[in-house]
């Protein structure tokens, strides 16, 4: 009975995780769809771009928790890079606290304490595309101030606009995922690098 539950959480882990990293899902109460998050005003000059420190944050091994959110749904998590494996640990919701996606060479998949669930190619390629914002760097980047003292960093990855806000100390603060719109907004806390 036991393995049974575990299997119902780490499938309901995987729906909650794919609808809120998949910037294709709709969402009720997000303004019909839209990007219901506050941007920043980009349409500043080149000239403009504050002069911020490269804390080399693609490179190595980080950690940090974040707060993902579709405006109306927020998971919490633990997030960390080591040597190339990517894990996010949920910290909430309670139902899925203690289910971890890893993201490594073998793919994206869910680990609930002895369970192991591969997630499908299309969950895995949102999930990977959100985290991907991690290893943006200034360079092929469309860069903008954020009007705060940092810059936003913004690539295309197959259908997917993202975007990493780092803030003046060059440290990384926001990642946000948008598609036709809609919008998926991750806020970074804690951040740390090794």
């Amino acid at each position: 009975m036991k393995k049974r539950y575990n299997h119902k959480r780490l499938i309901a882990a995987l729906l909650s995780l794919f609808l809120l990293c998949s910037c294709t899902a709709q969402t009720e109460g997000t303004d019909s769809g839209r990007n219901i998050f506050k941007t920043h005003d980009t349409s500043q000059k080149k000239d403009k771009i504050p002069d911020i420190p490269d804390t080399e944050y693609y490179k190595g091994n980080i950690s940090f928790d974040m707060t993902l959110s579709d405006g109306v749904k927020n998971i919490e998590m633990n997030v960390s890079r080591t040597d190339g494996l990517l894990k996010a640990e949920i910290k909430s919701p309670s139902e899925l606290a203690g289910i971890s996606v890893i993201s490594d060479v073998g793919g994206v998949r869910l680990l609930s304490h002895e369970c192991d669930l591969g997630i499908s190619e299309e969950g895995g390629a949102a999930f990977k595309a959100l985290f991907s914002a991690l290893e943006l760097d200034s360079e092929g980047a469309e860069i903008t101030s954020d009007g705060e003292g940092g810059v936003l960093y913004k690539r295309t990855v197959g259908k997917q606009d993202i975007t990493l806000c780092l803030n003046s100390d060059g440290i990384p603060s926001r990642i946000i995922c948008s598609v036709e719109g809609m919008a998926r907004e991750g806020k970074i806390e804690n951040f740390k690098h090794s």
